[in-house]
């Protein structure tokens, strides 16, 4: 732990007031973290009861550092790879769930009955009517209903949330996923 003031006002990404100029706290070391953590330092700041704020190093100054104040910026695990991020749809919550349910289960030359009987093979008990509703709305069921409904068309559950017909967007997650693939599956026996 080392002692830090805010150099400036440190504020959420909404605006909500975290810390005023000068306010003191602790900065924590090998605190948990995730992606949206790296290159931020975690401060509990004094008059935050046990809350811990995401800051970025050039809000802080370091007063009683106990190691060099670079140790508790939060970085990625070395073992990990660290690949570029998913390009974002234009619209990032424009789910086309159900246009792709249709489109899968006419593909499939399948009806909505016979849909929901494979459904409650897997211990899924939809009517024909929530198929329906599903199939003219947008945002996807949660969890075990999309999994099933997935097994049940025999596709990947992702393919049914994206939008077929945002064609840049689609030949940029092409690219995506072949430097992925490469970066991963290069030296690997087939």
């Amino acid at each position: 732990m080392a002692r830090v003031r805010a150099t400036a006002e440190v504020r959420t990404e909404h605006g909500l007031l975290i810390a005023t100029k000068g306010q003191l706290g602790i900065a924590l070391l090998n605190y948990g973290k995730t992606k949206v953590h790296y290159g931020k330092v975690p401060v509990r700041w004094h008059g935050k009861r046990f809350k811990v704020y995401w800051v970025m190093p050039h809000d802080l100054q370091f007063i009683e550092p106990q190691l060099d104040a670079n140790a508790y910026i939060a970085r990625p695990p070395e073992s990990s790879l660290v690949y570029p991020p998913l390009p974002d749809p234009i619209f990032k919550f424009d789910y086309h769930f159900g246009r792709n349910l249709r489109r899968f289960r006419k593909e499939k030359e399948m009806g909505q009955k016979q849909l929901t009987r494979l459904l409650a093979e897997q211990g899924i008990d939809v009517c024909q009517t929530t198929i329906s509703w599903w199939e003219r709305q947008r945002n996807p069921p949660r969890g075990a209903y999309l999994n099933a409904l997935a097994v049940a068309l025999n596709v990947p559950a992702f393919l049914l949330l994206i939008n077929f017909a945002d064609c840049s967007w689609l030949r940029e997650v092409r690219t995506y996923i072949n430097k992925l693939t490469q970066s991963t599956c290069d030296g690997e026996l087939v």
